[in-house]
């Protein structure tokens, strides 16, 4: 590994940045793959990023994570240019970060060459939902959540905003996730369908003349069969005191 590494804080302690452990179960537990070609990976406090991660920095490269970074699990970082992440990042599953195309195209008429890499300037208290891409060139402001799926590419200014889309669109303003508060309370439907199940066979439906039709329908072939079965017994019966009485 070459380049540096330096953690930009005034206290220091054990268990302040934790990469490669098992958060998410449904991730190998393989760890954390660090490739340094040079460059630099900056600190600036507590920071856990989650199992089957990998994190790439190039020569020129300058990666800084703010403190209260968060990664759940499969999180790619490639900086060959400059990534920033400000305080309280939250990332889920499968983001990537790339900061370069690794390639550049040429304009066929003038002969320019697009730029192939740019800065990624992530602001303070993102959210980021899972299996987002971020591409060089973007910046996002505080307080931002960022949905699943998201492609992100250019500038987004405004805080609390919602970005969703591929492309990247604004959806709205003024929503932003509390971290400190953000319990989710989930419905036991299994019980409240038993609760409905119930009160709907305790209320009978009104009679109607179809169905009253019906029952009465059901109540005399009812007392047919039961007249005939009647009958049949009757017949066995003296058939059979007509054999006692010729045995005798």
């Amino acid at each position: 590994m070459k380049g540096r590494v330096i953690i930009d804080n005034d206290n220091i302690h054990f268990g302040m940045i934790r990469m490669g452990f098992n958060i998410v179960s449904l991730y190998r537990k393989d760890g954390i793959m660090w490739e340094q070609h040079g460059g630099t990976c900056v600190f600036k406090g507590r920071c856990v990023i989650g199992n089957s991660s990998a994190i790439s920095i190039g020569p020129n490269g300058n990666l800084t994570i703010g403190d209260l970074f968060s990664a759940s699990a499969a999180l790619k970082i490639v900086s060959y240019n400059q990534i920033e992440f400000k305080d309280n990042a939250r990332i889920g599953w499968e983001n990537m970060f790339l900061d370069t195309n690794f390639h550049s195209l040429i304009n066929d008429e003038t002969g320019e060459r697009k730029v192939a890499s740019a800065p990624i300037i992530i602001g303070r208290n993102n959210w980021f939902g899972l299996k987002c891409i971020t591409f060089k060139g973007t910046e996002t402001a505080e307080y931002c959540t960022i949905g699943g799926g998201t492609v992100l590419s250019g500038l987004f200014t405004e805080p609390k905003s919602v970005i969703l889309g591929a492309p990247a669109k604004v959806k709205c303003i003024g929503f932003y996730r509390d971290t400190s508060n953000d319990d989710v309370v989930y419905a036991k439907r299994r019980r409240i369908w038993k609760k409905e199940r119930k009160k709907k066979t305790d209320t009978k439906p009104e009679p109607t003349k179809a169905m009253n039709k019906a029952v009465a329908l059901c109540k005399k072939k009812l007392s047919e069969a039961k007249s005939k079965s009647h009958q049949k017994e009757r017949a066995k019966r003296v058939m059979l005191n007509r054999s006692r009485n010729c045995s005798q």
